[in-house]
């Protein structure tokens, strides 16, 4: 959306190698000022203020994202974007250094619905629970119940309150 002229711009063009190639968007971050990441079903693309295009991010120091449907993008204050898929886990990218590394915990699975990070807990969505693994100790904890003995089942998103209160969507 363009304020100045109130039009809506559609960036779609599979022929175009600066314009977004796929039309299935999953998640949108904004970054520093003018940085938009896309998250699609077939992989990431960035665009600054600069150069204004889009363009497809397929390999970061040899670690492929060319075919991850990427779910959720979530920032942390260490200047890193964690990246949730459907199909290949976490991963870190770190902008000031431009790499990119999985994230390892044995209790994460592949698939990632969603990702959130409080404070120094990183909260991951998934369709069989909630995990929350402290990022200081890589200690983990899986919700997969209520307090009430309900299953959390396939679940969407999560936020917290400004009082320390997490509240997870779920179907």
């Amino acid at each position: 959306f363009d304020q100045s002229t109130k039009s809506i711009q559609h960036i779609h063009n599979e022929k175009d190698l600066f314009s977004l190639s796929d039309n299935r968007i999953t998640d949108i971050y904004a970054g520093h000022p003018g940085e938009i990441w896309v998250g699609t079903r077939s992989g990431v693309f960035y665009s600054n203020r600069i150069s204004s295009i889009f363009r497809k991010i397929t390999y970061i120091n040899d670690i492929s994202l060319k075919n991850a449907y990427i779910n959720a993008f979530a920032p942390d204050n260490n200047g890193r974007i964690w990246i949730s898929t459907e199909n290949a886990g976490i991963f870190i990218y770190d902008i000031p250094s431009g790499k990119i590394r999985p994230f390892r915990n044995a209790a994460v699975p592949r698939r990632c619905l969603n990702i959130r990070i409080f404070d120094r807990d990183l909260w991951i969505i998934t369709d069989n629970g909630v995990f929350r693994i402290n990022l200081d100790t890589n200690i983990s904890k899986v919700f997969t119940e209520t307090s009430d003995h309900k299953r959390i089942g396939y679940s969407r998103d999560v936020c917290r309150t400004r009082n320390g209160k997490v509240f997870i969507g779920t179907h």
